[in-house]
């Protein structure tokens, strides 16, 4: 037996060297192709490499570079590098950290595709930076990282935070530029932001923004008309009969007064017509209520001592900052040579807010 063994291994090594520089091994006699050194043929038959287990595998000693196995720890195949074993199954993942510079023109160098529900394409976790970090170097309007809906109620880039000081989508831009740049409809709702028709955003002295509603409102009519209405040398709070309007709900017509619902530069106008007499005295009052306390923000005069003023009116239309809390009302003060109660024909009180502080 040794003698035939020796006789057939002298055999093969006299073909290879004197055949051609690739051996070919098959069953139909074919030749091997010309770039390879080995070329193994078969439709029935694989080849088996060296197979150990990850200690073995790890316990070679000085491998070559390209050196491969299969792992039966890992079920796997492995090769050398050069200098550390390299698992070559994809979904076994890559040996981290992970680098590769490709050039690969108008495709992604990297395509993922999940088709199981609710599951994601692709995640990234982070405990002391950012979970995916996206980078672009180019100046024709490309993202750092970008997203696409497709789908109805999706969105191509979302960001959430349970934390109470934490950030769902961060954008920052130190030189000067559009930190955030938005082409298309804009939602901003949630929170303590409280949308609302008509509202306008706004925000505090930190860049915290909300929705501000609109404030505006106007009281008309006396509650109590009729002869005799107003007593002389007495104030008298107006009491409104109707409120055309209070955007805000502002209003108090119970007890016939604005509140004032934020900070802000407000527009207030005011009206009282009285009836005609000889010698009146007449004067309206914008009263101001902060903290409980109570103050003149302004008057109005009407005075007549021939009765030759058919029409007297107060008229006050100024404007004031205001706190939140403060409450506006109007009070009348009437005197005349008669010393009667005197009639006031109409009034209104009516303001809106200009500007928030």
């Amino acid at each position: 037996m040794k003698k035939i063994l020796l006789s057939l291994s002298v055999t093969l090594i006299g073909a290879i060297a004197i055949n051609a520089q690739s051996v070919s091994v098959n069953t139909d006699g074919s030749t091997a192709d010309a770039s390879s050194i080995l070329d193994v043929k078969s439709t029935t038959k694989g080849m088996l490499v060296p197979r150990m287990t990850t200690a073995q595998r790890t316990a070679i000693i000085t491998p070559a570079n390209g050196l491969l196995v299969y792992d039966t720890d890992a079920k796997s195949f492995w090769y050398y590098n050069g200098s550390v074993w390299t698992n070559l199954e994809g979904n076994a993942g890559l040996t981290l950290p992970y680098s590769k510079i490709v050039v690969a023109p108008n495709v992604p160098v990297l395509e993922l595709t999940n088709t199981g529900t609710n599951g994601s394409a692709i995640k990234g976790m982070s405990y002391t930076n950012h979970g995916i970090l996206g980078i672009t170097n180019s100046d024709n309007a490309h993202a750092g990282i970008r997203g696409d809906a497709t789908g109805d109620g999706s969105a191509g880039v979302r960001g959430s935070s349970n934390n109470s000081t934490g950030v769902g989508v961060d954008a920052v831009n130190a030189a000067g530029g559009l930190a955030l740049n938005v082409n298309g409809n804009l939602k901003i709702a949630g929170g303590n932001t409280n949308p609302t028709n008509g509202a306008i955003l706004t925000s505090d002295a930190t860049g915290n923004a909300r929705w501000q509603g609109p404030v505006a409102f106007k009281a008309r009519g006396l509650l109590n008309s009729g002869a005799g209405n107003i007593p002389p040398a007495q104030n008298v709070r107006i009491q409104f009969l109707s409120e055309p309007h209070d955007l805000g709900n502002d209003f108090d017509m119970a007890n016939n007064y604005f509140v004032v619902p934020q900070k802000g530069l407000y527009h207030i106008n005011a009206r009282v017509d009285w009836t005609w007499g000889e010698f009146v005295y007449a004067q309206t009052f914008l009263v101001l209520e902060r903290g409980g306390n109570r103050s003149v923000l302004t008057d109005a005069i009407f005075y007549d001592v021939d009765g030759e003023i058919t029409s007297p009116r107060n008229l006050i239309s100024t404007d004031f900052v205001l706190e939140p809390g403060d409450k506006i009302w109007i009070e009348v003060n009437q005197s005349n040579y008669f010393n009667d109660n005197m009639e006031v024909l109409r009034c209104s009180l009516n303001g809106h807010l200009i500007y928030r502080m």
